[in-house]
């Protein structure tokens, strides 16, 4: 009679006789935790070791209220003070239309008609129909809130 246990017992194709030997002596650490062997062959006893472990189940690292507690910790937090994060944004964008104006004041001119012949003719067009796209959009939006705007 051919059981589950039988069928997991026979060999597997290997490509070489390590392999083999290795998996002979974890099938044989393995038998020998369910027969409760303690001694013997001193090869044996690290498999034994990593048999025992497999059979037991892993302790669990959480407490069982664990998603219960959290979420009522994360509801009773005080919300995140992001004035800093607010300021420094403000600062950086002070910063970029600084270096935009310096720029401007050192190149004049010359840095938009630079940047202009780098670019296609086509692009030309195609900025335009992004700009006049983007216009709409916004018209729409603002559009939609003025006249359903519940206020």
């Amino acid at each position: 009679m051919n059981t589950d246990h039988d069928r997991r017992r026979l060999p597997a194709a290997f490509d070489n006789a390590a392999d083999e030997r290795e998996w002979q002596l974890q099938e044989r650490a393995l038998d020998e935790v369910r027969r409760g062997v303690t001694g013997g062959d001193e090869l044996l006893v690290g498999h034994r070791q990593v048999a025992q472990a497999l059979r037991r189940a892993p302790a669990p690292d959480l407490p069982a209220d664990f998603a219960a507690s959290l979420a009522a910790r994360v509801v009773m937090a005080p919300a995140l003070d992001t004035r800093v994060e607010r300021h420094l944004l403000r600062a950086l964008v002070v910063v970029l239309a600084l270096s935009a104006a310096v720029a401007m004041a050192v190149y004049g001119g010359e840095w938009l008609h630079a940047t202009l012949a780098l670019l296609p003719a086509a692009t030309t067009s195609w900025g335009l129909s992004l700009g006049a796209c983007i216009g709409l959009t916004w018209a729409l939006q603002w559009h939609g809130r003025w006249r359903f705007d519940p206020r």
